[in-house]
Order: C-alpha cells, then structure tokens, then sequence
C-alpha cells in the first residue's frame, strides 16, 4: 500500500546512540565454577528441619479438616433448625386460618342471637 500517491518517500536517517564513557573501572566479580564429583549430604539439622517442616504440614491440614467437618457438622444442626422452624410455621399459619375461619362462622350466629335478644326486649339493633 503506498500512502505517498506519486511521491517520494521520505529519507529516514538511522542514528545510533553512543555508549557514554565509563569514567570508573569496574571490578570483576570471580565467577566459581560449579563442583563437580559428590556433593555433600545433607546434615542431620536439615533431615530435621524437613521432619518438623512435614509435621507442621500434616498437622496444619489435619487442623483445616477437623475445622472443615466441625462447620458441615453445625451447617447440617442450622439446616435441621431451619426446617423445624419452617414446620412450625406452616403448623402456626394452619391453626390461625382455622381460627379466623371459626370466628367467621360464629359472628353470624352471635348476630342473629342478638338480634332475637333486642326483638324479645323491645329495643332497637345496632348494626
């Protein structure tokens, strides 16, 4: 694609920067080749280290166990209390519809009741 339509290319100039003069000599470091032959083992200090490093492991995952089945155990007594509670309101709501629907069997028969009671005495019925 040439986006200078019947132009000459612009002259790109490379310039490369110069490294700045190193005014202190620096010091070589020596390099130590690597050992060849055996190596030494390891001491008992670390064969000990690594024990109380693999028992601090084991028991840090028995502890995150225990932890982890001591939580399911009270999710599971939260869950059981939930569903009793459930229970007991479904039962609580059944007794309430029970209740009104008696009262609203008895108002109509305390109503005729008064009005029979204010025809005997002759007075007039407040509705």
């Amino acid at each position: 694609m040439n986006i200078f339509k019947n132009e000459e290319k612009p002259e790109v100039k490379e310039t490369v920067a110069e490294p700045a003069p190193v005014t202190e000599p620096v010091a070589e470091t020596p390099v130590q080749a690597p050992v060849e032959g055996p190596q030494p083992e390891p001491t008992k200090v670390e064969d000990l280290e690594s024990a109380e490093n693999e028992e601090t492991l084991i028991s840090t995952l028995e502890k995150l166990r225990e932890q982890i089945n001591a939580l399911k155990l009270e999710k599971q007594h939260v869950i059981e209390s939930e569903e009793k509670l459930r229970v007991k309101i479904e039962s609580e709501i059944e007794t309430k519809k029970h209740n009104i629907e008696g009262l609203k069997a008895e108002i109509p028969v305390l109503k005729q009741r008064c009005e029979r009671l204010a025809n005997i005495l002759q007075i007039p019925i407040c509705k």
